[in-house]
C-alpha cells in the first residue's frame, strides 16, 4: 500500500523523489523526524507577537475569512471572489445607503443565484430593516453582532438564517453593537411590505 508523500514535510519529499513509501517507510521517516526535533532547542514567539496575531485576527474583515467558504456557497461563487470583496471593506464608496442606519456592499451572485441579490450587509447598532416578504429563498450568515427577527429568532455570529419564499419577517440590531450579514437571496428578492420607522 502506498501512503500520500504530499503529508511529508517538503524536504523529505526531495529526498525520497520518486520513490514509492510503504508504511514500515513511512515509520521510519516518522521515528527519524521525532528525533532529529527532539534535538532542537525550544523556540518562543517575538515578543507582542501572540497580541498582534490575535489583534489582527479580531479585526474587520479578517474576523470574517472563517466564514468566506459558507459565503462563497451561498452565494455561487470561489472564495477568491468573496475575498476580492471583502478587501472593498473600507472603502466608504463601495457601500450604499440602503435604509437608514443599513449600508450594503452589493456582488454579482453566481449562476444559481442570477436574477438574485447578493450583499454584505452592515446595520449599525438600533438598526431595524423593515418587515418584508421574500419573493425568493433567502440564506444569510452573522458575521458579526446580532440581530433579532420578528418571527422571534435572534442569530448570532457564525449562525445562518434559511426563509423560503413567501415567507416575511423583519429585524433589528440591538443599541449595543454593529451587525454584519452576508445575503444571498435568489430571484425575486425581496418586497418590502412597511417602510422603515428610521
Amino acid at each position: 500500500m502506498n501512503h500520500d508523500k504530499k503529508l511529508l514535510p517538503g524536504f523529505v519529499q526531495e529526498a525520497l523523489g520518486d520513490d514509492s513509501l510503504d508504511a514500515s517507510g513511512e515509520l521510519e521517516i516518522a521515528e527519524g523526524l521525532a528525533v532529529l526535533g527532539a534535538g532542537l532547542p525550544p523556540l518562543s514567539p517575538p515578543s507582542g507577537s501572540r497580541a498582534r496575531l490575535v489583534a489582527e485576527a479580531s479585526t474587520r474583515p479578517t474576523s470574517y475569512l472563517p466564514f468566506v467558504p459558507e459565503i462563497a456557497r451561498i452565494m455561487d461563487l470561489a472564495p477568491d471572489d468573496i475575498e476580492r470583496v471583502l478587501a472593498k471593506f473600507d472603502d466608504g464608496d463601495a457601500w450604499i445607503d440602503a435604509f437608514p442606519r443599513i449600508r450594503v456592499l452589493r456582488l454579482e451572485g453566481g449562476a444559481r443565484l442570477a436574477g438574485g441579490e447578493c450583499a454584505i450587509v452592515w446595520l449599525d447598532p438600533g438598526a431595524e430593516f423593515p418587515e418584508h416578504r421574500h419573493v425568493g429563498s433567502e440564506v444569510a450568515i452573522c458575521l458579526e453582532g446580532e440581530f433579532h427577527d420578528t418571527r422571534g429568532y435572534s442569530y448570532g455570529r457564525g449562525d445562518i438564517a434559511a426563509l423560503d419564499p413567501g415567507s416575511e419577517h423583519g429585524f433589528s440590531v440591538d443599541d449595543t453593537g454593529v451587525c454584519v450579514v452576508a445575503v444571498a437571496v435568489s430571484a425575486g428578492g425581496i418586497e418590502v411590505l412597511t417602510p422603515s420607522a428610521q
